[in-house]
């Protein structure tokens, strides 16, 4: 039995959520592992390309609803009942115009538009998935809201937990893209009872019906960070979507297999920004942005003295790891996955929730259609090119060459100062010098061609000692903390 203190710091709060979204992570990579082995390379494809249908219209159907219940409910707990109620069926009517359009013909004209016959009949049993799952968009906002860390670690952990079950054991008994949609929606169901439990019982007893005032408000709160939701995730999703328009469904199920983000990324920036978000949000109100400075800094160096290191150790084991992950078919995955970790050690911080909490919504909507706009010309010019590699490296130039540098100006204007104390760039330098002398001591013990097993697990034990010496340098967690951590999890 996990053991969590009653009051928990903002590190151990962000860590304890980075612990169950691994543990998510995880899970997601296995049900990818499962799925790459049992189906052909063109009944994954349609199973990839029928989320992705969902994954790129949801921050438009979203409305940023789940992200305003972060501001209306600390500000107005006693109508957390009637807030969360107006939000949900604002959701749940978003949901049924996704449902509803795919069955009055939007399977068909996706289904043309991937090139692939199979996708219609898989979107319209996926039809009714975004009524269930839309709602819970603000799942995480309403609890961390309310202080009730437990119920998300749990909710994290048992949510892919589910979906693993209910989704792999649908393709290991009946073998088809479809049998696992239709998992995939069944489990969404399950989840939603799950979910509005959750966020019901976390509210204090009040009043739960809505009112219109309430629900404008929100929707209006929630529009600019709706349109930047949209743009960034098409930013994100638009190479998938090209590759799969441009190339062969087999080249496509490489690409998307290939194009993951290292999942520590969204672990850890998803979990700092829960944390870090309302207090910035405070801080900005009481004009204290020496003190937003200076927590986002301490985030940044914790943050690197993970991400970067891993970034390095994954990069030099890319081939095992697709080969491991996906099986042999997919090795080709590798390259895909190097160039996304490229541009990592830029990353390592939270650029959101800083424009976020100090009310600049606009500029991170401004950041992502600039991105955007820049991304399908030369993504399109480089698939041309070079293949479907070309898309990845277009992504990554962009966020190198637009995205961090117009992030850092707006987070400039916020805060004061000079670009020179704005990030602290001496350690995150520090950090990368040492990450990349791992690299190359990984890169040298390849050279004694040992065998894959053998390499992986030398490679992997030298990681995690680096890690272990890096927590406690970045002081992140301490080499005797994270034993008592340990001993307290195996008791």
């Amino acid at each position: 039995m996990v053991l969590i203190p009653k009051k928990l710091s903002r590190t151990g709060k962000a860590g304890m959520l980075a612990v169950s979204g691994g543990m998510a992570s995880f899970t997601s990579l296995l049900m990818a592992s499962v799925l790459s082995r049992l189906f052909t390379k063109s009944d994954y494809a349609a199973y990839r390309q029928t989320l992705l249908t969902y994954g790129m219209v949801a921050p438009i159907l979203g409305l940023g609803l789940g992200q305003a219940l972060y501001y209306f409910i600390p500000r107005e707990p006693s109508k957390s009942r009637s807030l969360l109620t107006g939000n949900l069926l604002v959701l749940s009517a978003m949901g049924l115009l996704f449902g509803a359009a795919m069955v009055l013909g939007g399977n068909r004209i996706l289904s043309q538009g991937f090139s692939n016959p199979s996708l219609g009949k898989l979107l319209l049993v996926f039809s009714p998935y975004a009524f269930f799952a839309l709602p819970l968009s603000g799942l995480g906002a309403c609890l961390m809201s309310l202080d009730r860390v437990k119920t998300l670690v749990a909710y994290n952990v048992l949510h892919p937990a589910l979906i693993l079950a209910v989704v792999g054991g649908a393709a290991l008994l009946w073998g088809t893209p479809i049998a696992a949609v239709a998992a995939t929606t069944a489990a969404a169901l399950l989840w939603f009872v799950v979910g509005m439990i959750a966020m019901y019982s976390a509210c204090p007893k009040g009043d739960w019906r809505p009112s219109i005032r309430d629900i404008s408000r929100q929707v209006t709160f929630g529009i600019s960070l709706a349109v930047a939701g949209v743009l960034g995730t098409l930013f994100m999703k638009v190479d998938k979507v090209i590759v799969s328009a441009m190339c062969s469904p087999s080249e496509f199920a490489v690409y998307v297999n290939g194009a993951t983000e290292v999942p520590l990324i969204g672990i850890i920036s998803g979990s700092a920004t829960a944390v870090l978000l309302p207090e910035f949000s405070r801080l900005f109100r009481e004009g204290n942005t020496q003190a937003v400075l200076d927590l986002w800094h301490r985030a940044i160096v914790k943050a690197a003295h993970i991400l970067i290191p891993l970034s390095c150790f994954l990069f030099v084991l890319a081939p095992e790891i697709m080969t491991f992950l996906f099986s042999s078919a997919y090795r080709g995955s590798a390259s895909i996955f190097r160039i996304y970790l490229i541009d990592l050690p830029l990353r390592a911080t939270v650029y959101g929730a800083v424009l976020i909490g100090a009310g600049k919504g606009r500029a991170l909507m401004y950041r992502s259609a600039g991105g955007l706009a820049l991304n399908v010309p030369l993504s399109v010019f480089f698939v041309r090119l070079m293949g479907a590699p070309g898309a990845a490296l277009a992504t990554v130039l962009i966020i190198c060459a637009w995205t961090v540098p117009f992030s850092l100006y707006h987070i400039q204007k916020c805060v004061g100062g000079s670009l020179r104390t704005l990030m602290p760039w001496a350690e995150v330098l520090k950090v990368t010098v040492m990450s990349l002398g791992l690299g190359a001591a990984l890169q040298a013990l390849r050279l004694l061609h040992l065998p894959s097993p053998v390499f992986i697990a030398s490679g992997g034990s030298a990681f995690a000692l680096f890690l272990i010496w890096m927590l406690g340098r970045g002081e992140v967690l301490s080499p005797r903390e994270l034993i008592g951590r340990l001993k307290t999890i195996a008791g």
